[in-house]
């Protein structure tokens, strides 16, 4: 019983410790916009909410429930501007037009009157890159010359078709009269 009770509270210790640092993993493509979004739950009775970017102590967004306020402040923060959409009822910040720029690591840091609860969320942007033109020719040739096939295949059809009907108005010429 001893070693059931050792085991229950060791693993309760370690589900918190872990879950702690659980991160959310977003890829998305230059020119997305990205929402990082809180569960109702988790802002419930929050005073404040601060979003940092990369471990910097300034804000990119915070909203502060008692004083009724939210921000986005450009703090020097040129990557930024006119990026940011702060959701004031949810909390959610997106950002959008996003570049390789805004690759990183955004916190969440949720403030209620008896605790302090943090979301991560690690964002990777990956470039557009313009397609490979030996990549398009693969794709574009097989179906080039399918096409010309086709074409050069009803061709032949049509020469056949007209020269079988000019023959059979030959034929019909050549009748005697009697």
């Amino acid at each position: 019983m001893n070693h059931l009770l050792v085991s229950l509270v060791l693993m309760h210790l370690a589900a918190g410790v872990f879950g702690a640092d659980d991160v959310v993993r977003l890829s998305v493509m230059e020119g997305d916009s990205v929402p990082l979004h809180i569960k109702p739950d988790e802002i419930q009775g929050a005073e404040k909410v601060l979003w940092t970017f990369n471990g910097d102590e300034k804000h990119i967004a915070w909203i502060d429930k008692e004083k009724n306020t939210s921000s986005v402040p450009e703090n020097g923060r040129e990557i930024f501007r006119d990026r940011l959409k702060l959701n004031n009822q949810t909390g959610d910040l997106t950002i959008t037009n996003i570049t390789s720029q805004h690759s990183g690591l955004y916190q969440l840091e949720i403030r209620a009157s008896s605790k302090i609860s943090y979301k991560r969320f690690n964002v990777t942007v990956s470039a557009i890159t313009e397609p490979d033109q030996r990549s398009h020719w693969v794709i574009t040739g097989p179906l080039l010359t399918v096409a010309l096939m086709l074409l050069g295949g009803f061709f032949i059809i049509y020469k056949r078709c007209k020269n079988k009907r000019s023959s059979d108005e030959d034929k019909e010429t050549d009748v005697p009269l009697k």
